[in-house]
This record gives structure tokens, C-alpha cells and sequence, in this order.
């Protein structure tokens, strides 16, 4: 038994630091997130970082039960804070990910927490 779990936990480890490793775009698309227009705010993620050459991964994540703040998006650059950006819609995208994912500084006007 022990055994197994060791394995299981180093391949735990190893897709943990797989994630790590680059630019991790989190959005909020539960029921609140998808409302407030979460789908639209993910759709421009997508556009933009693919045309920016980025690798990213970007997940789409339940609601973290700040529904006033929805669409919530959630960036982890390499290196630098873990930052919540709160009420992004399409129209806020670009700056994030040119400044944030990109440039690797955090839009702070925008964020809600870091």
C-alpha cells in the first residue's frame, strides 16, 4: 500500500510543479462566475494569450463565494504573487495578460487580493 501511494504522490508532485513551471490563468465560471459573464472573460484569455505565444495553462475553477466581485480571475506568474483580479470582464483581459502573464507585473488598480 505504501508503495502505491508513494507513486501516487510523486506524480502528484510532478504535474503540481508541471503547473508551476509557467504562467497559471485561473477563472471562475461556476454558476456566479457565468452570470456575471464569465464565459466571455475566458474566451478573450484564450485569444489573447494565444496570440501572444504564451505557454499557460488556463483552468476554468468553481466559485470561491465572492460573488460580487465575479468574474473573478486568479494569476500565478513563475517567481512572482499569486494575484486575484475581481470583475474582469473581455474589456480588462489584454492589460493582464500583457502586463501580468506577460510582463510579470501584477495590474495592481485591478486586483482584489494578492
Amino acid at each position: 500500500m505504501t508503495e502505491v501511494f508513494d507513486r501516487l504522490y510523486e506524480q502528484a508532485m510532478d504535474q503540481w510543479a508541471e503547473l508551476h513551471a509557467r504562467p497559471w490563468v485561473r477563472v471562475s465560471t461556476g454558476l456566479m462566475g457565468s452570470a456575471a459573464g464569465a464565459r466571455d472573460t475566458l474566451s478573450a484569455l484564450r485569444h489573447d494569450i494565444g496570440l501572444s505565444g504564451l505557454q499557460a495553462t488556463i483552468s476554468e475553477v468553481g466559485t470561491s463565494g465572492l460573488c460580487y466581485a465575479e468574474p473573478l480571475v486568479d494569476v500565478f506568474v513563475p517567481g512572482g504573487p499569486r494575484v486575484l483580479y475581481a470583475n474582469v470582464g473581455p474589456d480588462r483581459v489584454q492589460e493582464i495578460v500583457t502586463k501580468h502573464v506577460q510582463g510579470g507585473e501584477p495590474v495592481k488598480e485591478l486586483a482584489l487580493a494578492t
